[in-house]
Formats: C-alpha cells, structure tokens, sequence
C-alpha cells in the first residue's frame, strides 16, 4: 500500500486488506484454523479489484 501512496496511486479503498497479510500463510494453508465469519467471497473480490489497480497503474506508465 506504501508503494501505491508513494507511486501517487489511490491506495486507501484497499487499506482494509492489510489486517490479511498475517494471516496469509495460514490462510494459504490451513482450513480456516480459527473460524472468523469472513465473507470470503468479499474478500477475494476486494483482493482482485487490488490487482486489477495495480495492473491498471502499472499499464498506464508502460
């Protein structure tokens, strides 16, 4: 998210998705070890609307 601030890109709509990097590893891993009632799908879609902007930054100075 740093990057994206640093890069001029708009970066706090996805603010939100940090509180997941801790919990990458175990998420990638592990059967949901500690049930949290996250909505998944949300979630996921939140992630590729990040990738979407980030591919989006990346093509515009390209």
């Amino acid at each position: 998210m740093e990057r994206l601030t640093q890069a001029g890109a708009a970066a706090e709509d996805f603010r939100c998705l940090e509180a997941f990097t801790i919990f990458a590893a175990p998420f990638r891993y592990d059967v949901d070890p500690e049930p949290m009632g996250l909505d998944r799908a949300h979630w996921l879609l939140r992630a590729e609307q990040l990738v979407d902007h980030v591919a989006a930054i990346i093509d515009s100075e390209a």
